[in-house]
């Protein structure tokens, strides 16, 4: 089942799921008016694209040096400056902090 998503009229018929939840699985909808096929407001979310999983929870978002603590995976915050991002950058580097939105300048090759 995943995120949620559950097959239309699932809950109207012991064949679709009512009572069973390994039946509640997700078809798509191929009505000719069909409100999920059209995506109506108020109507149940189709699967498509952008409702992947990510299964990322050791990533850690930097902002400073106390941040790195307990870290494997860090993203350096946008707001961070160009100084305190290469201070950020050095000391990761020295920690063995894999930094997910490094940009490549010459100054880190």
């Amino acid at each position: 089942m995943g995120l949620g998503f559950k097959r239309r009229g699932w809950y109207r018929y012991s064949k679709l799921g009512k009572g069973r939840k390994n039946k509640i699985k997700w078809r798509r909808q191929k009505g000719r008016h069909g409100k999920m096929r059209e995506e109506t407001r108020g109507s149940d979310k189709t699967v498509s694209i952008g409702y992947g999983k990510l299964d990322r929870t050791s990533i850690k978002l930097i902002r400073n040096f106390s941040d790195l603590k307990n870290a494997k995976e860090a993203l350096i915050s946008g707001k961070v400056g160009g100084k305190k991002r290469a201070e950020i950058e050095k000391k990761a580097k020295e920690l063995g902090i894999k930094i997910l939105n490094l940009k490549q300048n010459k100054e880190t090759k």
